[in-house]
């Protein structure tokens, strides 16, 4: 890789932050563990294809339309990943499969769910 493509950064503010999901070609996020990861739910609604760790909790709510995930501790498999979406590994189908799928996720869509739940309990009762 050429270290002028890859840029780390810490404290970044809001604006800032959805910009660089935006913009960024991918997003590497390696785990040890998690269950929900915000960096990957908003990447996943900016269209950023991803890179991450297969773990349980992550593994319940990424699609590999636009995420691939390694083994944990297989920095290889990381790093070949990025390299398969860089070279030519479809970024805009990417990019558009991981904003189709945050849609999910979207509150008005939970709410209509949590609201359907709510009433078939009191349903049964």
């Amino acid at each position: 890789f050429d270290d002028a493509l890859i840029e780390v950064r810490s404290n970044v503010p809001d604006d800032d932050l959805r910009r660089a999901y935006q913009t960024a070609a991918v997003l590497l996020l390696p785990l040890q563990a998690s269950t929900a990861n915000y960096s990957l739910l908003e990447a996943m609604a900016c269209g950023t294809p991803t890179v991450t760790t297969r773990i349980e909790g992550i593994d319940d709510y990424i699609d590999p339309a636009w995420c691939i995930s390694c083994p944990r501790g297989e920095s290889h498999g990381h790093a070949a990943a990025v390299t398969h979406i860089l070279d030519g590994g479809a970024i805009a189908t990417r990019r558009d499969a991981a904003r189709r799928y945050s849609e999910r996720f979207a509150w008005p869509r939970i709410q209509t769910e949590f609201h359907q739940a709510v009433e078939q309990l009191l349903e049964r009762r």
